[in-house]
């Protein structure tokens, strides 16, 4: 009776030491997971921080970009008010010759 006592203490001892061992392994690997959480955080928040001040320089050279007004752009506008204005004689003359081609038209249909 005392060999199985013996035995049995022994074989808790065994199965405690290597529940021990079993939980040492899971923290170090626990901290390992956070040591490499850390890193990660860290890389990803200086990424972030790249990307802000990457996002302001791109900004502000919008705002400078729309500030500035082409040197062309009287020149363009001059020939695009120019332009329009010859539109607006173009569709007079058009809606004319249509409705004198129609007159004619008639006046043809009328002599047959």
């Amino acid at each position: 009776r005392i060999l199985t006592q013996a035995t049995e203490v022994s074989d808790f001892e065994r199965r405690l030491r290597e529940l021990v061992t079993n939980v040492t392994q899971e923290v170090e690997q626990g901290n390992a997971n956070l040591v490499q959480l850390n890193s990660d955080e860290s890389n990803l928040e200086g990424k972030i921080e790249n990307k802000k001040s990457t996002l302001e320089r791109m900004q502000k050279r919008l705002k400078s970009l729309q500030a500035v007004r082409p040197a062309f752009m009287e020149e363009f506008e001059k020939y695009e008010h120019e332009l329009h204005s010859q539109f607006v004689v173009y569709l007079e003359q058009y809606r004319n010759v249509e409705y004198l081609e129609s007159v004619l038209h008639k006046y043809n249909k009328i002599e047959d």
